[in-house]
């Protein structure tokens, strides 16, 4: 996972142009350094065109910045003859309830006006990465729900007709970085079961 830190690294500092005569993964050999593209599968599965059917509200796409957390930004357009104020933004908290099981709870927020749109900040933890974060939008009619994945923003960069090089060097390293530090805390997650059970065996046992 050390390879793939270094290299995220190397390629956040190539994309915001921050000291790139030293980058993260200078000390390692040229085919470390080879980061391979996001899984095409990836790619089908999560290129999807998000739609919602609000009247007077448009929606116009999504930002991605991921760091202690991961930070989506749903962005809307609003028709001129509409009030804001009409609308509802509730987003969709998971927390556990206890070992199995977990519940949802809505907290509303307040959409923030910008170059002539309004968006909706949306945090989440970074297990959030391979999953959905939800947004519920009510016009005071009805609800609609709206799910997205950082995968959906990394698919579309990936769909793009013209996109940055470094944009899409920046993306796939952090697909496989959070791709590995995932696979790690499985392995942790497994290896931990696998103690318990051997644990819970040893105790059942009869003494000899």
């Amino acid at each position: 996972m050390l390879k793939d830190l270094l290299n995220y690294g190397a390629a956040s500092q190539l994309y915001f142009g921050y000291c790139t005569d030293e980058l993260a993964n200078r000390s390692l050999s040229e085919s470390d350094k080879k980061v391979d593209n996001v899984p095409s599968s990836v790619i089908y599965r999560y290129n999807l065109i998000k739609k919602m059917n609000i009247p007077g509200l448009t929606y116009c796409g999504a930002s991605l910045a991921v760091g202690d957390n991961i930070t989506v930004r749903q962005y809307f357009k609003l028709d001129q003859d509409r009030d804001i104020s009409n609308y509802e933004f509730l987003i969709c908290i998971e927390s556990k309830k206890d070992e199995d099981s977990e519940t949802k709870e809505y907290y509303t927020v307040n959409p923030v006006p910008k170059d002539g749109m309004y968006y909706v900040e949306m945090t989440g933890p970074l297990k959030s990465f391979f999953g959905n974060m939800e947004l519920m939008i009510s016009s005071g009619y009805a609800y609609k729900h709206l799910y997205y994945s950082p995968l959906n923003y990394i698919s579309k960069v990936h769909n793009k007709d013209s996109v940055d090089p470094k944009l899409k060097s920046f993306v796939d390293a952090m697909y496989w970085f959070q791709y590995q530090k995932q696979q790690t805390i499985c392995l942790k997650i497994r290896r931990k079961l696998l103690q318990s059970r051997m644990s819970s065996y040893q105790r059942t046992q009869p003494s000899v």
